[in-house]
């Protein structure tokens, strides 16, 4: 045996609200898509970030080593081409921080 049931609203303000919630739905369905493309621009930019910073690290570490090793060689003029590398990173460094600091 079967039974259908049919339901039937005549309440034009019924209808009205329904559309209501199906926009505020459908709000907050895009946003959420919106939220989580914000998420992975976010993580894209940690993943860079600790890039840049290891890159800068390893940077530092090799002067550092280059600067030592002259100074035990006491050889004048290597320990002037390294203070003069560690110069230009410096301003460069110091160029690409300035860049991406937001201003407050």
């Amino acid at each position: 045996m079967r039974l259908d049931v049919y339901v039937h609203n005549e309440d034009p303000g019924t209808n009205s609200k329904l559309n209501q919630i199906l926009s505020i739905v459908k709000n907050i369905l895009g946003k959420e898509v919106e939220q989580n493309m914000t998420i992975a621009e976010l993580s894209a930019k940690v993943t860079e970030q600790s890039t840049v910073v290891g890159s800068t690290k390893l940077l530092l570490e090799q002067l550092a080593q280059m600067l030592k090793d002259a100074i035990a060689a006491n050889d004048p003029a290597a320990i002037q081409a390294v203070a003069d590398m560690i110069t230009a990173n410096t301003q460069t460094l110091s160029d690409a921080v300035i860049a991406n600091t937001p201003v407050v």
